[in-house]
């Protein structure tokens, strides 16, 4: 191999030292540049679906299924089946003289007692089942089907509802008896001991939180009330006749009959002052009142019951924030029965058995959406 001079030999390292130099440095930029291109694909543009954006809350109701995490090995998982909001509640319903005892998708029923009439009220926990039959109060174990017989106890009252309502936790059970002035509400416990009277009135109502219990007396015109296990005092009178009420932990609901022979949807505070009118008369048919009130475990919305003649009878889930009636049946009677725990759906039934329709039970969401059958032939 020939010699290269020193000179040209120290040109040519110069010049392989500056192509190196060239070389490392377009490196180092595409490296830069490549990386640029990963974040900016990573990252959502905005308006775009995918951006990051601040919303309110979903709705539990309508909560998307999360996808299954990825997995660096075999096949990927299959992503989780979204449960029923409400599948580990159980319901109540009847159907052919019978009380039914199922999962809240109707699934699993068994049958608890024999019961052709009258009012029924599963307790929040799905272990006892009331129900007045013939005048009669009785508890009935959902486990083993035991029965505790209570005494006596007032059933529907046309257009105002059963007169049966449970405290949160299980424990105890109100519910109304006729005396020779009117009616007096009583309360028992879940295991069916010795009733105790506690005021004057009927349709008793308990707040979410179990620390307010409200009562219509409609001997007086007044609503009695209680809290924290205190002694039931009249509240003022509301603008009209009260004919129903909801308590809320903070708040009372109450449906009234005024002096014209309208009728309305009021709030009041529990000492009956700041009363607030929440709906009108309902707008689907005349000679129509307002009736029995279901209040959501969540305090958001109420099911009113809208009753007329001929048991005409319709249910409206009333947003109480934006005061917003929604009727859930246009053409056909329904009669509410339960909200689900969360408050994120409210079971009814549709059909109005007094004249020959067949009937259904039903749950809607909280919105009044989802309409879905539970149970056939159940009322």
């Amino acid at each position: 191999m020939a010699q290269v001079p020193d000179g040209t030999r120290r040109r040519l390292l110069a010049v392989a030292a500056l192509i190196g130099v060239a070389v490392a440095t377009v490196a180092v930029v595409w490296m830069m540049l490549s990386g640029q291109q990963s974040d900016d694909a990573a990252r959502p543009a905005p308006g775009i679906e995918g951006a990051v954006e601040t919303s309110a809350p979903p709705d539990p109701s309508s909560t998307p299924t999360p996808a299954a995490p990825a997995t660096t090995t075999g096949a990927p998982r299959p992503a989780p089946v979204q449960p029923d909001p409400v599948t580990s509640e159980r319901i109540v319903y009847r159907r052919d003289g019978a009380l039914f005892l199922a999962k809240s998708d109707g699934s699993g029923e068994k049958r608890l007692v024999s019961s052709p009439e009258g009012p029924y009220e599963l307790s929040p926990d799905g272990d006892v089942l009331a129900h007045v039959d013939s005048g009669r109060l009785q508890l009935v174990r959902t486990s083993d089907g035991a029965v505790m017989k209570v005494g006596a106890a007032l059933g529907d009252d046309a257009g105002i509802g059963g007169c049966l309502a449970w405290t949160p936790d299980s424990k105890a059970l109100y519910f109304t008896r006729a005396t020779a002035e009117g009616r007096d509400v009583w309360r028992t416990d879940r295991d069916g001991g010795a009733a105790v009277r506690v005021t004057r009135g009927g349709c008793p109502s308990v707040s979410p939180d179990g620390r307010v219990v409200a009562v219509v007396d409609s001997a007086d015109g007044v609503v009695r009330v209680s809290r924290d296990g205190g002694r039931f005092m009249a509240m003022p009178a509301p603008s009209g006749v009260p004919v129903a009420v909801a308590a809320g932990d903070s708040a009372l609901y109450v449906s009234v009959l005024n002096a014209d022979g309208s009728t309305a949807l009021v709030s009041t505070g529990l000492d009956g002052q700041g009363e607030v009118r929440i709906a009108g008369p309902p707008a689907d048919a005349p000679r129509v009142s307002w009736g029995s009130l279901w209040l959501s475990p969540d305090g958001s919305r109420l099911a009113a019951l809208a009753v007329g003649d001929d048991r005409y009878s319709r249910v409206a889930i009333v947003d109480l924030r934006t005061r917003e009636v929604r009727p859930l049946s246009a053409r056909r009677d329904s009669y509410a029965r339960y909200w689900s725990s969360g408050g994120t759906h409210l079971y009814y039934v549709e059909g109005n058995a007094y004249q020959g329709e067949a009937t259904n039970l039903l749950r809607v969401d909280r919105l009044g959406a989802g309409r879905r059958v539970i149970a056939e032939g159940a009322e």
